[in-house]
């Protein structure tokens, strides 16, 4: 489930919780992308889909692999939450 927060953020509810730093976080609260944010995450990347990771993890303040070990279904969740900023 994607909740918005604000219009600056959404929280993002995981289907289970995944490690960050030590801690099991449950939900992910994604702010609202910049311009600068996509330009980042493409020169740091080596593929599109590693700059989505990036992307990602930036706007959600967490590190890649926490993203990279979410379920498929729960980064489809991100995904979505992003493209309602774009949309």
């Amino acid at each position: 489930m994607i909740m918005s927060v604000n219009r600056n953020e959404v929280k993002i509810e995981l289907s289970r919780a995944v490690q960050s730093n030590g801690v099991d976080v449950a939900e992910l609260i994604m702010r609202e992308p910049l311009v600068r944010d996509q330009l980042a995450a493409q020169q740091t990347s080596k593929n599109a889909a590693e700059a989505e990771v990036i992307l990602f993890a930036n706007l959600c303040d967490v590190a890649p692999d926490v993203i990279k070990d979410l379920p498929l279904a729960d980064y489809r969740k991100v995904q979505g939450a992003f493209e309602n900023f774009t949309d």
